[in-house]
């Protein structure tokens, strides 16, 4: 049985790189292993079958046995959800680019705002890259990460394609809350605090920051009140703002305070 790998080039499938990947993903992980996965999955390998797909049907095959009684199987299902993230995006899974190369790369893709490179020279950049911790990506289990890939992580939604990593993603949702703090020793101080904070878990922010600060979009509301007044224009006028709060991913609300009742006059009664 051939594969084909992500440059297509064709080769004969290798089960060995399948237990090594298995093996890697269930390590120290208590009631998950390599056996049941393979028995799961090994079924759904055919001839000519990309290696993308294999790693897809390692994933979800993990994913389907997570249960009641078998928990820890969402940490096994992450490592491998991880693993396959960074081959996506990066092409490997543990040499990752720099901080500044990340940055660059997506400002001229237009994924992340260009002002980013107007706040911060390249030798700070280079001093918040030593502060990114990438292994923290796999404190994540399975739904936690799925959750970053379909919401928060940048991509272009129109090819499915991804421009970051969990860590990218903590550092510069930072990088650019804080981009206007004066002094910059205090400034980088507010960075790894913060980011700490964020990519262990000990706080969190509303999804339109997760996912909009950082790009060209420069989204910082994230539920914004609506006032609508008691006329025809200001009602019009209150639909429009909705329409370009939302396409800017703002939750929206609406204060109808100024409305008059039901059964009140309007043009004298008619």
């Amino acid at each position: 049985m051939n594969i084909t790998k992500r440059d297509n080039r064709v080769e004969e499938f290798d089960t060995e790189k399948i237990h090594e990947v298995l093996f890697w993903a269930t390590e120290d992980i208590k009631g998950a292993t390599v056996s049941d996965i393979e028995i799961k999955v090994a079924p759904q390998f055919y001839d000519g079958i990309t290696s993308k797909e294999i790693h897809q049907v390692l994933i979800q095959g993990s994913a389907d046995m997570i249960t009641e009684k078998t928990p820890n199987y969402q940490h096994v299902a992450a490592n491998l959800l991880n693993f396959y993230l960074r081959k996506e995006v990066f092409g490997t899974s543990d040499n990752m680019p720099t901080l500044l190369e990340v940055i660059n790369n997506n400002i001229k893709n237009e994924i992340y705002d260009k002002s980013i490179l107007e706040h911060y020279s390249e030798s700070e950049i280079k001093k918040l890259d030593n502060i990114m911790k990438h292994k923290r990506d796999y404190d994540l289990v399975y739904a936690g990460v799925q959750q970053l890939i379909d919401k928060y992580l940048l991509k272009d939604r129109s090819t499915g394609k991804i421009y970051e990593t969990p860590q990218y993603m903590y550092m510069l949702i930072c990088m650019t809350l804080l981009a206007k703090e004066g002094d910059k020793v205090r400034r980088r101080t507010l960075i790894k605090d913060m980011y700490n904070d964020l990519s262990t878990f000990k706080i969190s922010l509303p999804t339109p920051i997760m996912c909009g600060v950082r790009s060209p979009s420069r989204q910082y509301s994230s539920c914004t009140l609506i006032d609508v007044g008691d006329n025809l224009p200001s009602i019009f006028h209150s639909n429009t703002a909705v329409g370009y709060y939302t396409a800017n991913r703002a939750g929206i609300g609406l204060n109808f305070g100024e409305i008059r009742g039901v059964g009140s006059k309007i043009r004298n009664g008619e």
